[in-house]
């Protein structure tokens, strides 16, 4: 094959089955752009050996691959008929002019099957040189690490006046067939939290805000047998192992202790829970003791991932990261600020959706989901900078869509339509 220039870094494109040859040859060439000239608008030639046999839809046409190696890069066209080309253009070799890498989106479909079942259903969408990941999900709401979030609660089960419910926090886990299980989720005794038990007539959100009140004032008692106890997830507690086998991080699980409140400058507990955040500020302690240490829902945009789980790639994303996000024409440019569980695709902090929403901060539902671009390992471009700002997240988040192949490029790309990158 022809070899072609390129500059170092670049690595293997695939690229997706097209209609027409003037298809296959833009979004050829402005995948060469990228490898190589580093972004470049136009593309001044491409030679192509024109051979291969392939079979696929009736009037299609394909390249297979745009192949970077060390020092050389290759690319081939192939032909939908189901024969083999020895000629397609008289001498074998295509010239490209004036080839604009804003012509096609520059993501490529991710097969579903190299796909943890957590994202299989989400769209997914890819590109390497830069690393970028797309996909579209729901947006439920994350209070965690507002320093309002919660509250600790009155004398009783009354609404009290943190952000959130504490059953959001963290799960009342009751002792049964030797294990503990949640008991608002499938297979607990009240079932999954929401709605009405049929067996009380009574809010499950408010039976389980009493059993909250109830352990509260055992003082937090440890798991076992004939006692109701916590797990927390969204709310730092003393470390306490579960003791017993559960659905969360099994009987070692540390985090069945009494939960930790926040402290005033005196040292005074206050009314509020610690709540936590996997992003914290740089060079803390992991288990940091000081709100700010960690990202303010309410001021910082930011999404939640799920634990442990990637799309395969060159880099992982990972917290830090930074991200954009577009839904019904609006953008916020938000970073990777949580972790939540592995099989849980589709949160964001409250910043992130008041921007989204221009004013509210309901969630986002499946039905009319948003698309996230993450830019994994991008970590680093935010140094040391604490606390964080929406302003500082959109102007490092700009440079990333810069590098991805500009706003207009990934426009055209499905969810993105109309996206500005203001």
């Amino acid at each position: 094959m022809t070899p072609i220039a390129r500059r170092p870094g670049c690595t293997k494109v695939k690229v997706g089955v097209f209609v027409s040859a003037i298809s296959v040859l833009g979004d050829t060439a402005a995948n060469y752009s990228r490898c190589h000239g580093g972004g470049l608008d136009m593309v001044r030639h491409f030679a192509l050996p024109l051979w291969a046999t392939v079979t696929l839809p009736s009037s299609a046409l394909i390249v297979s691959t745009l192949e970077c190696g060390d020092g050389t890069a290759h690319g081939r066209l192939v032909a939908a008929r189901p024969h083999r080309i020895r000629s397609l253009f008289g001498a074998g070799c295509l010239l490209v002019l004036g080839v604009s890498r804003a012509q096609t989106c520059p993501l490529a479909p991710v097969d579903p099957s190299r796909l943890p079942k957590v994202l299989a259903g989400a769209m997914l969408m890819r590109a390497s040189d830069p690393d970028v990941v797309a996909f579209k999900s729901k947006l439920d709401r994350d209070d965690d690490g507002t320093p309002n979030a919660y509250h600790r609660g009155l004398k009783d089960a009354r609404s009290d006046p943190g952000l959130d419910h504490i059953c959001v926090g963290g799960s009342v886990l009751e002792f049964a067939g030797g294990r503990l299980r949640n008991r608002y989720a499938g297979g607990g005794s009240v079932g999954a939290l929401g709605g009405i038990d049929p067996k009380t007539g009574t809010s499950r959100s408010l039976l389980c805000k009493r059993d909250y009140i109830a352990i509260r004032d055992a003082g937090f008692p440890a798991c076992g047998p004939g006692a109701l106890c916590m797990i927390w997830y969204g709310i730092a507690a003393e470390q306490r192992a579960c003791g017993y086998r559960n659905q969360f991080g099994g009987p070692d699980d540390q985090r069945c202790g009494a939960p930790v409140r926040q402290r005033d400058a005196q040292g005074r507990p206050g009314d509020y829970y610690l709540t936590t955040t996997s992003l914290r500020r740089p060079q803390s302690p992991w288990d940091t003791r000081v709100q700010a240490d960690y990202v303010n829902a309410s001021r910082v945009p930011y999404i939640v991932l799920p634990g442990g789980v990637a799309p395969p790639g060159r880099v992982r994303w990972a917290v830090g990261d930074l991200a954009v996000v577009v839904w019904k024409g609006r953008t916020v440019y938000a970073v990777v600020g949580d972790s939540g569980p592995r099989d849980k695709l589709g949160e964001a902090s409250r910043a992130a959706l008041v921007g989204l929403h221009g004013g509210s901060a309901a969630p986002i539902p499946a039905t009319d989901p948003a698309t996230t671009v993450v830019f994994p390992g991008s970590a680093a471009v935010l140094g040391s900078r604490w606390p964080l700002t929406a302003d500082v997240l959109a102007t490092e988040g700009r440079k990333l869509v810069e590098r991805a192949g500009g706003a207009a490029a990934l426009a055209r790309c499905p969810g993105l339509a109309g996206f500005t990158g203001l």
